[in-house]
C-alpha cells in the first residue's frame, strides 16, 4: 500500500451504494478497532463483532427516528428480529457488548445465523473493490466474491510494504476475523477525525436521499450528547408562577412546579428544543405520549392558546440568566421558526399572524412526521 495513499480507494468504497451495508460495515470496523470508539485498540477483529456493531450503529436512526435505509436494505428487518430477543431493551439502544453477549453461545439460533449470513453475503468482499478494480473488471458478479477472497489471501502472504488491500481475512478460534493491514491501520489512526467526519457526512447523505421529507438528518444518525433544557424550564417556571391559571393541555389539570416539558411535535423528529414547540404538562401525560403525535382535533387549539398567551410577556429570568448579556438573544432565538420568521417579534406586531404561522408550522410538521411513520392521534387517558 505504500505505492498509493489509502485515501483514494477508501473514498470510492462508499460510492454507488444501494444499501447501507458498506457504511455500517466501515463504522463497525472503525469502532471495533478502537479508531472511532473508546475500546482497546486492535487490528484483528471478529467479523461477527463488526456486524453486531453495524447493527448498533443503525439502531438509533431506525428505531428512534423511524428512518428508512432504503427499499433494498434489510437492516430494519434485522433490528426488528433482534428486538424480539429475550432480554433486549426495546427503548434504549443496546450496547455492542450487550448484543455480543446475547449472540454468543447461540450458534444454533437459525434466525440470528440468517441475519449474519445475509450481512456477510457481499459487504466484506465488495468493500475491497476499489483496491483491485483491474482484476475484477469483466468478471461476472457471481464470481467476484471468490475472486476477491483469492486475491486477499495472496495479498496477505506478500511482504507488508507490498500489500495492496486495507484488510485481509483470517480464521482464529473457529471464527473469521478481519485483519487490518498495518499501513492502513496507521493511516486510519493518524486521520481518525477526518475519517469519522467523512463517514458521517456520506452516511447522512445516503440516509437523506431515502428520507427527503425528514429534517435534520445529520443529527439523527448518531445519539447526541445530553440535552440542556435549563432556559426552557426557567421560562415555564416563571410563567406558571405569575400566570393565573396555567393548565396541562392534555389533562386540563392546573400545573405547579412539578411539571414536565413536552415537545408537541416529538423531539425525535425535530431534534431541537425551541420554546415554540415546548409546553408544560403533567409528568404522567408526558410519559404516556412519549414520541407519539397528539390528536390535533383535541389539543392543537389548547396548545396555540397557551403559546400565544405566553408570548405576550417576556419572562423575568433568574439572576443567573439576567446577568448574561446574551440572555435576550438566546430567549428570542427560541422562537425562530425560520431564518426570516421569529414568532416573538411577529406577535408583538400582529398576534393573529403569529398564531396562524405557528399553527401552519405545527400542522405541516405533524403531517411530515406522520409520513415518516410516527404514531398519530395520541389521546391522554388518565390511569
Amino acid at each position: 500500500m505504500s505505492s498509493q495513499s489509502p485515501a483514494g480507494p477508501l473514498a470510492r468504497a462508499l460510492n454507488h451504494t444501494t444499501t447501507s451495508y458498506k457504511f455500517l460495515f466501515l463504522k463497525g470496523l472503525l469502532d471495533a478497532a478502537g479508531i472511532t470508539s473508546a475500546v482497546e485498540k486492535r487490528d484483528s477483529i471478529p467479523l461477527k463483532e463488526i456486524y453486531v456493531r453495524s447493527i448498533v450503529t443503525a439502531w438509533y436512526p431506525v428505531v428512534t427516528f423511524h428512518l428508512s435505509l432504503g427499499s433494498q436494505d434489510r437492516i430494519e428487518q434485522f433490528i426488528g428480529t433482534i428486538k424480539e430477543s429475550p432480554g433486549i431493551d426495546t427503548i434504549e439502544i443496546p450496547s455492542p457488548d450487550r448484543l455480543i453477549s446475547e449472540f454468543s453461545g447461540q450458534s444454533s439460533n437459525e434466525e440470528q445465523n440468517r441475519i449474519f449470513k445475509q450481512l456477510d453475503q457481499y459487504v466484506r468482499f465488495r468493500f475491497l473493490t476499489p483496491w483491485i478494480e483491474d482484476e475484477l473488471r469483466g468478471l461476472p458478479d457471481s464470481k467476484k466474491n471468490a475472486a476477491i477472497e483469492r486475491i486477499a489471501a495472496a495479498d496477505a502472504k506478500s511482504k507488508p510494504q507490498k500489500q495492496r488491500l486495507p484488510y485481509h481475512f483470517m480464521e482464529m478460534d473457529g471464527e473469521i476475523h478481519i485483519a487490518l493491514q498495518k499501513q492502513f491501520s496507521e493511516y486510519l489512526r493518524s486521520n481518525s477525525t477526518l475519517v469519522y467526519d467523512w463517514w458521517r457526512w456520506n452516511f447522512a447523505r445516503y440516509v437523506q436521499d431515502r428520507n427527503p421529507l425528514c429534517p435534520g438528518i445529520i443529527n439523527k444518525i448518531e445519539k447526541p450528547e445530553k440535552r440542556e433544557l435549563t432556559l426552557q424550564r426557567i421560562v415555564w417556571n416563571h410563567r406558571i408562577n405569575v400566570g393565573d391559571d396555567i393548565r396541562c393541555i392534555y389533562s386540563g389539570a392546573k400545573l405547579d412546579r412539578s411539571f414536565d416539558l413536552d415537545h408537541f411535535i416529538p423531539w425525535s423528529y425535530l431534534l431541537h428544543d425551541k420554546l415554540w414547540n415546548i409546553h408544560p404538562c403533567l409528568p404522567n401525560a408526558n410519559r404516556s405520549k412519549s414520541d407519539r403525535l397528539p390528536s390535533l382535533s383535541l389539543y392543537l387549539d389548547r396548545f396555540l392558546i397557551l403559546q400565544l398567551e405566553a408570548l405576550k410577556s417576556t419572562p423575568l429570568l433568574t439572576d443567573t440568566w439576567s446577568k448574561r448579556q446574551s440572555w435576550k438573544s438566546k430567549y428570542e432565538f427560541q422562537y425562530d421558526i425560520s431564518p426570516q420568521l421569529n414568532l416573538l417579534r411577529i406577535s408583538r406586531e400582529n398576534s393573529k399572524r403569529a398564531q396562524r404561522l405557528l399553527e401552519e408550522n405545527i400542522v405541516r410538521l405533524w403531517e411530515s412526521a406522520e409520513q415518516q411513520g410516527y404514531a398519530t392521534d395520541w389521546i391522554y387517558l388518565p390511569a
